[in-house]
């Protein structure tokens, strides 16, 4: 049930040898270093607040690897299929886009079309009638988080001013 998993697991207090032998038997693969094709980092509480910035949690982080607590491996074998990685993830070291997808199996595979230097995002739908607005090399795109750890909040939004294609200037704006 964990064919095409493959997990880093790291820290000190964390039973690595038995939690290792347990994901190889389940089909899991185990990584010694933190690299593109791991799809989630398992590690404790206290091992996070200790690599803030710096060491292997640090670079996930920076790789858009998440980094998720013991109890993923423990609802995972419990349940004998894959927990969801955004529900045990540690503030701060959420997962890429269509995680939870990818490591089922359920390819999220899209299209995108770049005109200019930033994609028109796919949930403003309006890829094909239009483009980020640039003006003196600069794009009108950013993303912003939103993060409450005692209400459970982690949230991402992305801003973007779409111009109309062939429009001039700031006219054609949305």
């Amino acid at each position: 049930f964990l064919a095409g998993l493959k997990v880093l697991l790291v820290g000190k207090s964390l039973g690595k040898e038995a939690w290792a032998r347990r994901i190889e038997a389940a089909g899991g693969k185990l990584a010694s270093h933190v690299e593109a094709d791991v799809d989630c980092v398992v590690t404790t509480e206290a091992e996070v607040r200790r690599e803030l910035e710096s060491g292997r949690l640090y670079k996930a982080r920076k790789m858009l690897i998440p980094v998720v607590a013991e109890a993923f491996l423990a609802e995972t074998f419990a349940a004998r299929a894959p927990a969801s990685i955004a529900k045990h993830t540690f503030l701060g070291y959420e997962p890429r886009a269509g995680q939870d997808e990818r490591r089922s199996g359920m390819s999220q595979l899209r299209t995108v079309t770049v005109k200019g230097t930033v994609e028109v995002h796919e949930d403003s739908e309006l890829q094909s009638a239009g483009h980020v607005l640039e003006e003196e090399e600069k794009a009108y795109h950013s993303t912003m988080t939103l993060s409450d750890q005692g209400a459970g909040v982690n949230s991402f939004y992305i801003l973007q001013v779409i111009q109309e294609d062939g429009a001039k200037g700031q006219r054609g704006c949305h």
